[in-house]
């Protein structure tokens, strides 16, 4: 009876033992997990859509974004994800918190391609000092992903106060279309190299809460080259002229020019970007010498088109004096 009893004891002791060396080998794989960084947070996988898990709401993205990270999270031991900004197919955009300072910066994520000419961001952020820009504060890298931080921005999008305010005086319109210029001026005379934005688009373009404009996203831009033509057309068909989606697509400072003609164009007209649109449709909103300027900047025969960014800001600018001299 004894000896019973003496085996049961040590099957159970045995049993025991096992438990805790299979409970220490999971805990040190999930301790090996933590340490190789990983920034996601997946529940589950089904025909390359990932649904990821966020406070109070499941997003739906594609199979390439296996990057996304989730509210609370802390990344690379130095910053807090406070909010989720924008999930798109090209890019996470995050806001954080660094964990020492308290300040708030922007976190961006992006999957490079290699042999594409797609991804020249980082290096193009770090060309830029410019006010009207965000500034590059941080990068950290995890094979073929980028993780930028980059200066946080408060305000709205073009979009966001189009929606909220519906349509702006001519005048604020004229001055956001010369702060608009003066950005592409740089990047176009950029000392370094000329960079060729490729994606003017209104939610490209922060308002600040002094109704001052800055330019964000440049996950499309491209240092210009020599070669006419680019890879793989890219951009938003809406704010772009033909050419950059004709062939393999072909961007320089012209389309980049077209562009800012229809962004102050679908502000005027509300987001009403027809296909055909004549002086008749903007003359309901603004001046005619407002009106003529952006239908030359929108022109798609590109030789009759601004010749150049400072060519456009000047045009700009002259009306907006005689506004200024009528007015007085």
């Amino acid at each position: 009876m004894q000896w019973r009893i003496f085996i049961s004891i040590s099957i159970i002791l045995t049993s025991l033992v096992i438990i805790q060396k299979i409970q220490k080998t999971k805990s040190i794989k999930k301790e090996n997990t933590l340490d190789n960084n990983d920034l996601t947070e997946i529940l589950q996988q089904e025909n390359s859509v990932v649904h990821i898990n966020l406070p109070n709401k499941l997003v739906h993205v594609k199979g390439e974004a296996l990057d996304a990270l989730f509210v609370g999270q802390i990344v690379f031991e130095k910053y807090i994800v406070l909010e989720v900004i924008h999930i798109g197919r090209m890019s996470h955009v995050y806001l954080v918190k660094h964990l020492v300072l308290g300040n708030p910066w922007c976190l961006k994520i992006v999957t490079t391609y290699d042999n594409t000419g797609l991804f020249q961001e980082e290096g193009i952020l770090k060309q830029m000092n410019y006010q009207m820009i965000p500034k590059m504060i941080d990068v950290f890298y995890k094979g073929n992903i980028v993780y930028i931080i980059e200066e946080y921005i408060e305000g709205l999008s073009l979009k966001e106060l189009l929606f909220k305010e519906g349509q702006f005086k001519e005048r604020e319109l004229i001055q956001w279309g010369i702060e608009i210029c003066e950005i592409f001026e740089y990047l176009h005379y950029h000392p370094y190299n000329p960079i060729i934005y490729r994606d003017l688009k209104p939610e490209n373009i922060i308002v600040t809460p002094n109704r001052h404009l800055v330019l964000i996203d440049f996950g499309l831009a491209k240092f210009k080259t020599s070669k006419a033509k680019d890879y793989i057309p890219s951009g938003t068909k809406l704010f772009a002229p033909k050419e950059q989606f004709s062939g393999n697509g072909m961007t320089d400072e012209l389309t980049d020019l077209y562009s800012i003609g229809k962004v102050l164009i679908s502000l005027v007209l509300e987001n009403d970007l027809r296909e055909t649109i004549g002086i008749r449709d903007l003359n309901r909103f603004i001046s005619k010498d407002f009106s003529k300027i952006l239908l030359k900047a929108t022109n798609e025969k590109r030789g009759q088109r601004f010749k150049n960014v400072k060519e456009f800001r000047n045009a700009l600018n002259q009306i907006l004096l005689k506004k200024q001299m009528f007015f007085r």
